[in-house]
This record gives structure tokens, sequence and C-alpha cells, in this order.
């Protein structure tokens, strides 16, 4: 009943009392005059009948008047309850701040209920998924009661509220024998956080007094539960978001420490060292499949490793046979179950295994094992993870593996050797490389054409990048896609080994691109360049006699392709390199570094031409609050937005860089200090204007600019800096957002 209905009824029982009791005093009034003036002779039967009858209705009437006072007095009383109630539903009712970690959560919902008043204990427990384990996560109480952290399935009243997903009233626990001690007595509420259908844990209540709650307090407590389940979900999303971006960064880390050796036994080592940071187990084995059997090449946190290492199965082993039929991953999430697990190395006392396909150029060189101590370890993430690693694992030990076989010859490792620290000292010149490796090449087999050829990913061209033929080297050319020999290696992956190209039915598909002498090639030797898994080029040694090249001179140019694949990858990366030297790699604008050596010799041209130069330096106002309101991954976006605005609106003349934090400047040859305070107040004004919207949040960011420049004697880079720094503290003392400017005299 609401409290409109409330005074409704309350109106109407008034009524009702007002009407008995006029009611009642009319029938006194008319009982005296009626019999004031009858003897006692003449009317004492007629005077028992109307006496009786009288005092019949007046006892009645005093009997509904006294009825109504009652109801009227029940009516106050439940509003007044119902008052009471709707203020504790305002108390305890209330979202959950979306930033709260879980135990944050549990504890604001714990101190919540707690400091209400109405419950003596209050307790939260989160249902672990795997053991069905209760586990206690904030706890407030009146009474100093020792915790029971952990309750088992079967424990507890609380068990009941989960399995049947709606709550559960005990009245009196000390005639339950399933209550677990708490207060010990009195009465207990068990109400189950759920969320989609699933329970996540119990919010627990419990009274000193007997028969303390009623459907009110159940009520309440359902809705803050199904508040604090959302919240819950929340921080677990906000976890396993954390722990992806995470595993992403490690898988990229591992992926990359993989391809920075090419000894087997470091390269083995490594990928187990590397796994342990992408998925979690206890123990770890590479295999390799050699000759229809499988050897065990190297273990981490196998009981027994010796038992395993060096040791040669047979490879009618079933799981092993079933990865190499599927190629994809098996788990055993229960392998004391599974009586193929055979439990070598010791781990015969492991719960659950993973066994992962090493595939390298489509083949199946292995396979890699991961071993647990706990029951339905590995979840579908952490298989595809796995795989992931393992493709990139497997791209490894096979480069490694082609590394060791050519170390086997000792002449071609010393030329090989030769041919490396030839590259090194070419420096990091791509034309000089190329040169480099045709040189070596040489010296390795006749080469009386030689060609070069560079994948361009991003543009998806391939381009024959070193021509050579008969002691002359062309010019460079783009390929068109599908012709040619390098696409045909590039785009396939495999080798050429051709004794008499244009007679050999394999390749008469390929069309060959011609260059250099009018003579037709006879022998050619073509191998894809790889590194990190991916086909980067070609080198083709080539000669105009039939039959020229071998099986081991294949072996000794994959060598040199192996090299060479470095090689250009790191003068490529140097490249880069230099690139990313001078840029700041969070705006992508000038680093201050850069700054400087520019701006230096910007000085220089302007004293040296006597033409006016100005420096600009800008400062975000209340960056910090962006920070701290949003998150500093927001004000790195932020940041970028603003330097690319920034770019937007100077000439291309301009320098533009980063300063340092929240702060970049500018520099602006050939302008005075007026032009210059022109393009500040415009770009300052375009700023205030134009808010920056980042997923869906937009806020406005200004300004506070200060500028210094000079027309006639040009002062040195760091005086400039030293009167815009000035100018931009007026700008800021005077209440932001606008522009300061101070000339160098």
């Amino acid at each position: 009943m609401n409290h409109r209905e409330s005074k409704s009824q309350v109106r109407k029982l008034q009524w009702r009392v007002e009407l008995a009791t006029t009611l009642l005093i009319t029938l006194f009034v008319a009982y005296f005059y009626l019999f004031r003036d009858v003897s006692f002779a003449d009317s004492v039967i007629g005077w028992f009948i109307s006496n009786s009858l009288a005092w019949g209705v007046i006892l009645f009437l005093f009997q509904r008047i006294r009825s109504i006072h009652f109801q009227l007095d029940q009516i106050i009383t439940d509003t007044e309850k119902q008052a009471q109630r709707d203020a504790t539903l305002a108390q305890l009712s209330g979202g959950f701040a979306v930033t709260l970690t879980e135990d944050e959560v549990c504890q604001e919902l714990v101190d919540r209920l707690y400091k209400s008043g109405r419950y003596d204990h209050v307790v939260v427990l989160l249902l672990d998924p795997y053991s069905r384990n209760r586990v206690l996560r904030a706890e407030a109480t009146k009474v100093n009661i020792p915790p029971k952290r952990v309750l088992a399935p079967g424990e507890g009243l609380s068990e009941r509220a989960i399995l049947d997903l709606k709550p559960n009233y005990t009245p009196d626990v000390s005639k339950t024998p399933r209550y677990t001690p708490g207060l010990g007595k009195g009465s207990e509420i068990d109400i189950p956080i759920i969320f989609d259908g699933e329970a996540l844990g119990t919010l627990i209540v419990e009274s000193n007094a007997t028969n303390a709650y009623d459907d009110f307090d159940i009520e309440i407590l359902t809705i803050i539960a199904e508040q604090a389940s959302l919240a819950l979900t929340n921080a677990r999303l906000m976890i396993i978001e954390k722990a992806r971006r995470q595993k992403a960064e490690v898988l990229q880390r591992a992926m990359s420490t993989l391809t920075s050796d090419l000894e087997l036994e470091q390269v083995l080592k490594q990928i187990l060292e590397q796994l342990k940071q992408v998925v979690t187990h206890d123990s770890a084995c590479i295999f390799f499949w050699e000759n229809d059997t499988i050897h065990a090449m190297a273990a981490r946190g196998l009981p027994k490793p010796e038992e395993v290492i060096g040791v040669r199965y047979p490879a009618d082993n079933p799981l092993f046979n079933l990865i190499i039929e599927t190629r994809q991953p098996i788990i055993l999430n229960d392998i004391r179950k599974d009586p193929r697990f055979l439990g070598w190395g010791g781990t015969q006392g492991m719960e659950s295994w993973m066994g992962v396909p090493l595939i390298a150029n489509d083949k199946i060189i292995g396979y890699l094992t991961l071993d647990s101590r706990q029951i339905n370890t590995f979840e579908s993430a952490q298989v595809e993870i796995t795989q992931i690693f393992a493709d990139h694992a497997a791209i490894a030990i096979e480069n490694a593996r082609l590394y060791q076989h050519a170390k086997e010859s000792s002449s071609r490792q010393e030329v090989l050797h030769q041919v490396s620290q030839e590259m090194i000292r070419t420096g990091m010149n791509a034309d000089q490389i190329y040169e480099a490796i045709h040189r070596a090449a040489a010296q390795l087999m006749p080469a009386e054409s030689f060609v070069i050829s560079i994948l361009n990913e991003e543009t998806a061209e391939i381009v024959a990048a070193y021509l050579w033929d008969k002691n002359e080297r062309h010019e460079p050319q783009t390929l068109a896609p599908g012709r040619g020999l390098s696409w045909h290696v590039i785009e396939t992956g495999d080798p050429v080994l051709a004794y008499d190209y244009y007679n050999q039915q394999e390749l008469a598909s390929v069309n060959a691109v011609h260059f250099g002498s009018d003579d037709h090639i006879r022998s050619v030797l073509a191998i894809p360049m790889r590194l990190g898994g991916k086909v980067i080029g070609m080198l083709s040694a080539q000669s105009y006699q039939a039959h020229y090249y071998t099986i081991e001179d294949q072996n000794i140019l994959e060598m040199l392709a192996a090299y060479a694949a470095i090689a250009i990858d790191n003068a490529h990366l140097f490249s880069e390199v230099q690139r990313l030297a001078i840029t700041d790699s969070l705006t992508g604008v000038y680093n201050r570094r850069h700054f400087f050596s520019v701006a230096q010799k910007e000085i220089m041209r302007a004293r040296r031409y006597k033409h006016p130069i100005s420096i600009m330096m800008l400062d975000l106002d209340y960056y910090k609050e962006i920070n701290d309101t949003y998150g500093h991954v927001l004000g790195d976006l932020a940041l970028k937005q603003i330097a690319e605005q920034c770019n937007q609106n100077i000439r291309k003349t301009d320098i533009l860089a980063r300063y340092g934090g929240d702060e970049f400047i500018i520099l602006l040859p050939e302008t005075d200090i007026i032009q210059c305070e022109e393009i500040a107040e415009r770009l300052r004004k375009y700023m205030e204007l134009n808010p920056i919207t980042i997923d869906d949040t937009a806020f406005r960011i200004t300004l506070s600019v200060g500028i210094s420049g000079t027309s006639k004697k040009i002062p040195e880079l760091n005086f400039l800096l030293k009167c815009a720094d000035a100018a931009l503290y007026q700008a800021k003392a005077s209440g932001r957002n606008c522009v300061k400017f101070q000339t160098c005299k």
C-alpha cells in the first residue's frame, strides 16, 4: 500500500468513527426523552425491552468504534513502516563504480549493508568455478568471529542459495545442522549473486535475534546483490581484457626473441623459456619427428627429464598420430582417464595435457607438449595463442636446423663467416649489402648472372633490386604481378634448381623476365629469403651453361639467403630506426633532440641571410585533468590528435616538435613576430572551437602560447627559447588560453 492509498483509508475510517459516534449520542438522547416521563409501574416490560435494545445498540456501536480505531492504528503503523523501508531502500541501493575491482565491490557491498545497522554480520563469498568452493572476499561483524576463509561444497547454508539460484532464509540457525558458525545464533539470509543465470557467489547477512527478517529484507538484499553482480562482472571483464592485452604483448615479445638466434640448442631453450610467458603450465617438452621416430630434443619442468631427453620413441604414438592427422592441437583435460597418455619423463602425476603441432613450410616437423598439475587447465583461448606461438617456434627451429646443417661443412662455415663479416663492414646501405651478397655468392659458386629481388609487403610489389649479368649491373625493375622467376619463388616459398631452365617441364608455366644479354640462361638456382617465417625476397645465381648447380650449391645458397635476409632486414630496420630516432613515438612529430638539431641550422641560415625567425611554445591547458579524469591512454590519444591538428594549421616550412610532456614547440623560418602571433592566434582559436573526440568522448582543450622572434640581429637558439618560455609563462599567468609574445633584444 502506498502513501496515497493509506491516506484514503484513514479518511474513510475517520468518517466511520464520526458517524458511529453521532449515532451513539443520538441514541442516548432519544432514550432519555422517551423514558423520562414513563412510570415504573406502567412500563416495566416496555422499559426492559427498550433498555435492552438500547444498550445492545450502544455496545455494538462502541465495539465498532474500537474496531475502527484499531484499523486506523494499524494503517498508520504500516504507513510508517513503509516509509522506513523506502528510506532504507534509498540508503542501501545504488550502483557501484565501474572502476572497482572484485575485492573493492565486495567490500563496498559489505560496508554499505553493515553501516545501515540492520545486520549484525555481513559476508560476501565468491564461487570458485573449478573447485566450486565459496571463498570469503569481504566481511563485517559486531563480534570477533574467527573467519572461515573457504566453504567446500556441502558446507554452510549459503550453498542452497547457489544451487537453487534464489534466496534462502533461515529464521533460527540453531535448529539447522548445516549452519557454519557465524554469530552462533539468530537468523540468516543467503542471497545468490547471479549474472546471466550463473551464480557468482552469495551475500550472507545474520542477526543475533531469531525471526529477525521479513520479505522486505529479502527484497532489498536481492536488489543490492543484482547491482553487485553487474559490478563484479564488469570487474572480471576488465581483468580479462587486461590479461588479453598482456598476453598479446608477451606473445609479440616472445616471437621477436625466437628469431634472435640461429643456434638450435639456444633456440629450443628460448622456445621453452618464452612459452612459460605465453601460457600457464608446469612442464613442457619439444619433440622432433625424424626418420619415422619421435625424438625428445628439449624440456623444462619435467620431473624426470633424463628419462626423455635424447630418447627416440616409435612414431606409432596415438596422440602424436592424431596431431599429424588433424594438424590441430589436442587437449586432455583429465589425463588420468585417458589411456593414450603415457606419462613420459615422469609426468604420470599431471592432470592436464596439450599437444601442439610444429609446422614449418607446411610440414609437421614435430610437436610441443605442455603438462599441468590441475584439471581443465587448457582452454580455447590458450590453445589459440599456443598454436600461434608454436607456428613461430617451428619456423625458428627450421631456420636453426638449416643453419646447423650448413655448419657441418667447415669450409662453408668459413666462407659464410667471411660473408657475414663483409656484410657487417658494408654498414647499413642496401646497395652495398646487395653487392656484398653478390661477391659472396661468386666465391661460393659460379654466377654469371645474379638477381636479388625484394618483396614490398606494403605495396605487394616485387622489385628486382639487384640485377647483374656478364660483368655489368642493370637498373632495378618492378616486376609485373605473377610474372617471372621472382614471383614464382616468393609466392610458393619453394627453391628452384633448374639444370636446363627452358627445357625443364615443371617450369614451363613460369614466364621468365629477360634482362641483360640476349643469350638464354641455362642453369638456374633460386632460393627464397625467409625471415620470421615470411618470404621477403629471392636470391638467384644463374649460368649460361647447363647442369651447372648441384644440391650442395642449393644448400650453400640457402645459407647465404638466410644471412642476406637478416642483413637486408637490418638495413631496412636501420632506415626505420633513423626515422624513429628523430620522431616522437607517441605523436609522430619530431622529437626534442631533432628539433634542436634542425633549429640550430635554421638559426645559422637566418643569421647568414639576415632573415627573420620565430619560435612558438605551446602548452595544453589543464592536461593533467584529462589524464586524471579519463586515464593516460585517452590522454595519450589526445596528445596525438593535438599534434595532428597543429600540423594541419601550420605551414609546411614550419617545424613542429614535442618539447616534453604536454608541451610542443614550433620553429617558424622566414617569419617575424607579428606573423608568428597571427599564426599562433589562429591555431589557439582553432583548438578552442574544435573539441577533440576520442571513443565517443568529446572534450575541449585550449592552448597557452608563448612566442618569441626577431627580425634583425639573430640571437642564439637558447635565448630565443628562453624568451618564448617567458612569454608562455605570461600566458599561463594571464588565465591561459591566450597568446603572449616577447621580442628578443
